[in-house]
């Protein structure tokens, strides 16, 4: 199977437009967090939301080391949000 890096380019290139664009429009429509006065910024994750058990797992681990100086000075706190399936 070849592969058209012309065409994977021009798709790719599609993408980044629209998300551009889409950015655009969310400017203007939202009250934009000042997150330099927020004391902590709290994030949750819920795992198997759709996206997959080991790549909740992923996103997690590359959020603590993203933002390990951070979450070391208390200025972001990472959590899991459990699910009870009923």
């Amino acid at each position: 199977m070849k592969i058209d890096l012309e065409e994977v380019k021009d798709h790719n290139d599609k993408i980044v437009e629209e998300q551009l664009e889409r950015i655009e429009i969310i400017k203007l429509e939202r009250e934009w967090i000042d997150f330099n006065i927020l004391k902590s910024i709290i994030m949750r994750i819920i795992g198997e939301d759709g996206i997959g058990k080991y790549i909740s797992e992923y996103s997690i681990n590359l959020l603590e080391l993203l933002l390990q100086d951070e979450i070391l000075n208390g200025v972001v706190e990472l959590g899991n949000i459990n699910r009870s399936k009923s």
